[in-house]
């Protein structure tokens, strides 16, 4: 069978598809290149390849004919039909990607988004978007709605306006479902009634009920019902439903890893359950499914990605195994910075685990010289670990100064009521300052356990700060 499959895929090539399979042939594996000689002199002599196949294995091995040698011209056979259809695929892919423009918008969407170029993205996309709708390709239209709503996850902090914006994606998405739906079903009922007209040619056919709408109830695929598992996991507020995601860890897990979106899908099936025990507050099992998830990324050859890498490194920090996460930072920095969000928060977050390790030279290292580029929150991060490095080097009166400048600057905020966290919390700071500078250590046990009931107080009102680098840095100097 390998013989007639690589001789019939041969002869279907033109001289120009020859020429090309040639070269790459030759750059490749030019231990091929005897066999493809072969099939070129076979073909001009009306020969056969299943035919000739004790003479070539003969000629081609340099040896008599045997078992082996027979195992090894079969085995050379199939591995140039292999070739041959690699060659076919990315043949009709540049073909039909010359022939129709929107694939290379969507491809180049694609390697924008690859690459964090959000402001490119952007502009492509609305243009690629226009042309879609108006063209009436729904397959690329939704293509595009995948890459859009990954852009908005990857590329905006999660505020409430980020998450209303997504939100809306998610429904213009949903909207291009409904035409896909309906485009493809009038497709399949004029082809049915084509079959119809030429099955039935002298009788009218069996009446049929039209479709009007599907009921999906009772449809069920692995990846439909995995999707429903996961949705299902995160219904409750600041806690995630371990069973349900590990139920559809274990149901992604059985396909087969051959799609890049099921690899994909499975990677992110053993971070989301990685991520729920961190939601519950189990650090050593959210530690066990991160290490877990980067094996995979390893074995499977999967961008282990810098949400992902985020998330493992948060857990380091929330176990206090500060030299892991710093160890971490080092040496696969690369994943951070893939993201310019995703990387903002992982200098914060790094800058923190070097105060923990009271290495406060290096830390002060990772301080940015300016604070524009990077979103509010993790300004308030830096601001933070600034007055625990000052704390640090025992410079109490710049750490003062440096948190009531914080407090002033959250007080001039026009939305300063959505920052009432904040200023508590730094409100503590600067008690605590204050405290280490009026009190000796003897004394300050009454005032540090003053602070840490208003600190628990705190937590009770905003229990979303539990795990905060800052809360954590402040509990840890109270205890």
């Amino acid at each position: 069978m390998s013989a007639l499959k690589v001789e019939r895929l041969f002869r279907s090539l033109d001289a120009d598809e020859r020429k090309a399979f040639r070269v790459e042939l030759e750059t490749r594996s030019r231990a091929l290149v005897k066999l493809l000689d072969a099939l070129e002199t076979l073909e001009k002599r009306g020969g056969s390849l299943a035919r000739a196949k004790r003479r070539l294995a003969q000629a081609l091995y340099d040896a008599p004919y045997s078992p082996a040698s027979d195992a090894r011209f079969r085995n050379d056979c199939r591995n140039l039909a292999e070739r041959l259809e690699r060659f076919l695929a990315e043949r009709q892919s540049v073909k039909t990607l010359a022939e129709n423009p929107l694939l290379e918008n969507h491809f180049l969407l694609e390697a924008l988004l690859e690459r964090g170029l959000w402001t490119e993205f952007e502009a492509r996309y609305r243009k690629a978007k226009a042309a879609a709708e108006t063209s009436c390709d729904h397959d690329i239209l939704l293509a595009l709605d995948h890459l859009r709503l990954r852009q908005l996850w990857e590329s905006r902090a999660h505020t409430r306006k980020a998450l209303e914006h997504l939100l809306e994606s998610v429904a213009e998405a949903e909207a291009h479902l409904k035409e896909r739906y309906a485009t493809e079903h009038s497709f399949l009922a004029s082809i049915r009634s084509v079959a119809l007209h030429y099955l039935y040619p002298q009788s009218p056919p069996p009446s049929r009920e039209p479709l009007g709408s599907v009921d999906f109830s009772n449809v069920q695929t692995p990846l439909a019902e995995y999707y429903a598992m996961k949705s299902r996991a995160f219904e409750r507020p600041l806690h995630a439903d371990i069973d349900a995601l590990r139920n559809a860890m274990n149901l992604i897990l059985r396909l087969p890893s051959l799609s890049p979106n099921v690899r994909q899908e499975q990677l992110a099936a053993l971070g989301n359950l990685g991520l729920a025990y961190m939601i519950n507050g189990d650090y050593q099992n959210a530690l066990r499914y991160y290490r877990k998830a980067f094996e995979f990324s390893e074995t499977h050859r999967v961008e282990f990605g810098a949400p992902l890498a985020f998330n493992y490194a948060s857990v380091l920090m929330k176990l206090k195994r500060y030299d892991e996460a710093a160890r971490l930072f080092q040496s696969r920095w690369e994943l951070f910075a893939k993201g310019a969000l995703t990387r903002h928060r992982a200098e914060a977050m790094r800058c923190f685990c070097h105060v923990f390790l009271g290495e406060t030279e290096i830390a002060k290292s990772f301080l940015p010289r300016s604070l524009a580029p990077y979103p509010l929150p993790v300004q308030n991060y830096f601001h933070f670990a600034k007055v625990a490095i000052l704390v640090g080097e025992d410079a109490l009166l710049d750490a003062e100064r440096e948190i009531c400048n914080l407090l002033k600057r959250f007080r001039r905020n026009k939305s300063k009521a959505k920052l009432e966290s904040e200023i508590r919390l730094a409100s503590l700071y600067r008690k605590f300052v204050r405290a280490c500078q009026s009190a000796p250590d003897a004394s300050n046990a009454t005032e540090f356990a003053k602070l840490k009931s208003e600190l628990e107080r705190f937590l009770n009102d905003y229990p979303e700060h539990r795990d905060s680098l800052p809360v954590v840095w402040l509990e840890q100097k109270l205890d």
